[in-house]
């Protein structure tokens, strides 16, 4: 008697609350390095306090000219992304910096979304995206090293 009650309670608890998963997506940020030296990257989101990509230990490099696509993976939707980065002396930013506590005016997009922008020197906030047109190679993956 037991299970066929707490069988029909969980059928009854699955039809009330749906068993649709939560639904996530993800936001993708294409940088080129432009500038002199290596990049170190990370990305922040706006909306959940504490989430960033690839983790709060570990970034991207920048370390060639080629374009690089960096994925906030199963992030919400309408969740808010910004990218964030700096020379490993920290001594330039760009986006809302490597610790992802700057602002900054055009470096967030929202989840679902992709963008593409340069990172040049001189550049510590708004970065500039590549011409119309222009062939896009998205470079190798890149892998995320420790901080």
């Amino acid at each position: 008697m037991r299970t066929i009650l707490a069988t029909v309670l969980f059928g009854f608890l699955f039809a009330i609350m749906g068993t649709e998963p939560a639904r996530s997506e993800n936001a993708s940020f294409k940088l080129t390095n432009s500038a002199p030296h290596i990049i170190w990257v990370k990305l922040f989101s706006q909306t959940r306090r504490g989430w960033q990509w690839p983790s709060s230990t570990r970034h991207w490099i920048l370390d060639d000219g080629r374009q690089h696509t960096l994925t906030a993976g199963q992030c919400q939707p309408g969740e808010k992304i910004c990218y964030g980065g700096s020379y490993q002396n920290r001594a330039s930013h760009w986006g809302v910096g490597l610790s992802g506590k700057r602002g900054c005016a055009r470096c967030c997009i929202t989840c679902g979304q992709s963008h593409a922008w340069n990172l040049t020197s001189g550049a510590s906030d708004v970065a500039s995206r590549p011409a119309g047109g222009q062939v896009i190679d998205h470079g190798p993956e890149l892998v995320p090293v420790d901080d």
